[in-house]
């Protein structure tokens, strides 16, 4: 569910997948396929992290942050982050960067992504709109990353 890609400094891929629980790998050099021996379950899990589904991983500062739908609040309406010192973790929850509870009488999903633009970090998402789980709108919000 919701595969990502991951480019690191050393020029390791990791790719990411799951619901309700996160797995984890670094891509073999045909960038098709999961070197087994590196899988890692349970990266983050619902029960702990309020993971659902949607990871997004950047390198900043030194540290893996990673974005994702977060449903420790009932419905996946929230983005949250947690950050570790490795892609493949361990990671500390960190909070509740948007929550979209409230914006829309049928809110239910939310995916994201932070990226840096002229200096600035901006988190970039979507959210339910027009009283419907089908439509949705486009949203980016300035951000701060200490």
């Amino acid at each position: 569910m919701d595969p990502a890609a991951f480019l690191d400094d050393d020029g390791k891929v990791y790719y990411f997948w799951g619901q309700f629980n996160l797995k984890g790998g670094v891509l073999n050099d045909d960038m098709r396929t999961v070197d087994r021996k590196t899988i890692k379950q349970n990266i983050l899990s619902e029960h702990e992290h309020g993971f659902h589904e949607g990871a997004s991983i950047r390198k900043i500062n030194g540290k893996y942050y990673l974005l994702y739908t977060n449903i420790s609040r009932g419905k996946a309406t929230s983005l949250a982050y947690a950050v570790a010192d490795n892609p493949l973790g361990p990671y500390t929850k960190g909070g509740i960067v948007i929550d979209n509870v409230g914006c829309d009488p049928k809110t239910w999903n939310n995916h994201g992504s932070i990226e840096c633009f002229n200096e600035q970090y901006y988190v970039f998402y979507h959210r339910s709109s027009e009283n419907s789980i089908y439509s949705r709108r486009a949203c980016v919000e300035k951000i701060e990353i200490w």
